[in-house]
């Protein structure tokens, strides 16, 4: 049974304080669990951008390479 417990006609009751000071840590750590996981979102695309421009850019030299044995350019 939860609530107020009664002895000798004096009610008694549970100080929330803690539990409620715990559901706000709680709280807090949820929301910055959430902030990261945006923040390893954004970071996963920003990573994806730089491995494709990478890419992009190691087959340019690759092709000005050839051209060059070619002596095309």
């Amino acid at each position: 049974m939860c609530g107020p417990s009664c002895v000798h006609g004096v009610c008694l009751s549970v100080d929330p304080v803690p539990v409620l000071d715990h559901a706000q840590a709680l709280q807090k750590k949820a929301h910055r669990v959430q902030d990261l996981e945006v923040e390893n979102q954004q970071l996963r695309g920003r990573l994806d951008e730089y491995n494709n421009e990478f890419a992009e850019v190691k087959n340019q030299g690759m092709t000005r390479s050839l051209l060059s044995e070619l002596d095309i350019s």
